[in-house]
């Protein structure tokens, strides 16, 4: 408000609306090409990303989620969550926040959780397991002879423990930078017509399947979409609670468009991040009331 000679003039403003420009649509583009490019030509397979066993898809690892970093000129910076150390148990959950190094600005967060209760940590391969005092009946054997039996040395897997979960939070983070997740996807899970089905011919250009094929392979993909939610654990209530809508089928697929191999990485990625929380929280309890262990807790996001 101003005054000019004893008369009061209101000036308002109102705030103007969301634009989009041409500009900013082919900055946004030439971004996502770059981010492509960056994918594609500077990431190895197997070296940066791939498969691990028991895991059924590739995924980025944590060399490769550096070089996203140094691409896009950001470093980690690291917070603790939660820690729980107590005999027998050590879990970490760790967020990574990537910081632009000219800025200073936060441009992706990412969270890591690591436990001596997952399967690599929680056991060891033995060939003489009466050596460690421990009878070999009932011992899972692999092809070499060894047999599988608890790790007595947990505890001194602290700093293992908290390294991983701070690699697990910067592949999360990297993830999480622009175009950095859909380039991924379209580089781990190419197009069906990109990558044939072992067994199953591809279209050619201008073909179409019989209507008895194509519903021959809807309802191989759904039995498999079914199958491996059920290995994961996750009912299809879970599921489309994870995925926010009623109808897997009718909204996911027919009104948004989406497909189900995109459903399942959402679900699998969700599904995890929620057990990993609900073990963390159960172990969180058992502390609270246990008079001879305390465990360290910092706070999110120290300044």
């Amino acid at each position: 408000m101003t005054e000019d000679q004893g008369t009061s003039i209101v000036v308002q403003s109102t705030p103007g609306g969301l634009q989009l420009s041409e500009q900013a649509i082919e900055v946004t583009k030439r971004n996502v090409q770059l981010c492509e490019q960056l994918v594609t030509d500077v990431l190895e397979k197997d070296v940066d990303y791939g498969l691990i066993p028991g895991v059924p898809q590739p995924f980025l690892w944590d060399a490769g989620a550096a070089k996203i970093m140094s691409a896009y000129n950001c470093y980690a910076d690291y917070n603790t969550l939660r820690v729980i150390d107590q005999p027998g148990k050590i879990a970490i959950t760790v967020t990574s926040r990537l910081i632009n190094r000219q800025s200073q600005q936060v441009i992706a967060t990412g969270i890591g959780a690591a436990s001596t209760r997952e399967i690599k940590h929680r056991y060891r391969w033995v060939i003489d397991p009466e050596a460690e005092g421990i009878s070999r009946k009932g011992l899972k054997q692999n092809n070499t002879g060894k047999f599988r039996i608890p790790n007595p040395d947990t505890e001194d897997l602290l700093n293992t423990i908290a390294k991983m979960a701070a690699k697990r939070a910067d592949v999360d983070a990297a993830q999480s930078l622009p175009g950095v997740a859909a380039t991924l996807h379209k580089l781990f899970h190419p197009l069906p017509g990109q990558r044939p089905r072992p067994g199953h011919r591809a279209p050619t250009p201008g073909e179409t399947r019989s209507e008895p094929e194509q519903k021959a392979t809807e309802a191989t993909n759904w039995k498999l979409f079914g199958a491996k939610l059920q290995t994961l654990g996750v009912s299809h209530k879970n599921a489309r609670d994870i995925l926010a809508v009623n109808s897997i089928k009718n909204d996911w697929v027919g009104v948004q468009g989406r497909s189900l191999e995109e459903a399942y990485d959402v679900i699998k990625d969700a599904w995890l991040l929620i057990n990993a929380g609900k073990e963390i929280d159960t172990e969180w309890g058992k502390v609270q009331h246990t008079s001879d262990t305390a465990p360290t807790t910092e706070p999110l996001f120290q300044e």
